[in-house]
């Protein structure tokens, strides 16, 4: 942990809430380093760097914040929204989307399809007696879809034999037999896996990895990880190379069951924007 830089005392009324006082507390009072910036150009305290930080530093300060940001925006964005929505019987009725470019169906006010994982959370939500609530979930399906439109051999053997694909490519990269991988490699593996199927390049898998699974990576993990996981599935690079020329092409893409996508970013004078039409057109099927 780094030493204090300043004596100065907290004021009373303390708010770990505010960017400001949470951001003279942390780099002023405590000394741990501060190198984002916002756009103003005050030291950043959003999500990624906190989470930085108390990888980096393993403090029960950081570990408190991380916390108390997790379950304030559990509050605002989950629990007093799903109150104020509740009808005169505290029933819930969101607003469920069939026409999203991508195809998938969204939900709305409230999108009930991102409630966090934690059992205390979905336990806030229950059915009428005599009902159940169902939340079928497909084992690894991004991958398996992966599998399917590359035909990679490799991850394709993968799931006819029933293994599992995150602990396989944290075997790959580790060189750890199964039962010396940790459930902290596993999520690694599991951040690697999903990141990767979308086209991301090693500097993004490494803050997907952060923001996504609060897994640390440094620059050169991540590049290292991406190295090996399109050795072992070339054919599935191959896929991503297509998609993007079939993209430049036509300015479109089809998904397996013809469902078609128009990308005409892809003729954006702007990399960036061009950019994410390629993403788009390996993530659209």
């Amino acid at each position: 942990v780094p030493p204090v830089k300043s004596k100065k005392s907290l004021k009373r009324g303390f708010n770990p809430g505010s960017p400001k006082q949470l951001a003279h507390l942390l780099f002023n009072v405590m000394g741990f380093p501060g190198e984002v910036l916002t756009k103003g150009g005050d030291l950043s305290t959003k999500e990624s760097v906190l989470i930085d930080l108390k990888n980096q530093y393993p403090h029960p300060i950081l570990e408190a914040i991380v916390e108390f940001r997790k379950y304030t925006k559990y509050d605002s964005t989950y629990i007093v929204p799903w109150r104020e929505l509740r009808d005169s019987k505290g029933f819930i009725h969101p607003h469920y989307h069939l026409k999203p470019v991508t195809g998938r169906l969204s939900s709305t006010e409230p999108n009930l399809q991102q409630t966090p994982r934690e059992p205390w959370m979905r336990n806030c939500l229950g059915a009428p007696p005599g009902w159940l609530l169902l939340a079928p979930d497909y084992s690894q399906i991004e991958m398996r879809i992966a599998a399917h439109l590359s035909q990679d051999e490799n991850l394709l053997a993968v799931f006819a034999e029933g293994r599992d694909v995150h602990l396989e490519t944290a075997m790959l990269v580790t060189g750890l037999p199964a039962d010396k991988i940790t459930k902290e490699l596993r999520k690694k593996a599991k951040a690697v896996n999903f990141g990767l199927i979308y086209g991301m390049g090693a500097r993004k898998l490494m803050e997907y990895a952060k923001e996504k699974y609060e897994v640390y990576m440094t620059l050169g993990e991540a590049t290292t990880w991406r190295k090996a996981f399109f050795t072992r599935y070339p054919r599935l690079l191959e896929w991503h190379r297509r998609q993007i020329h079939e993209v430049h092409e036509k300015h479109q893409v089809v998904s397996m069951i013809g469902r078609i996508r128009h990308l005409n970013n892809i003729l954006s004078s702007d990399p960036q924007i061009a950019a994410e039409a390629e993403r788009q057109a390996i993530n659209s099927p």
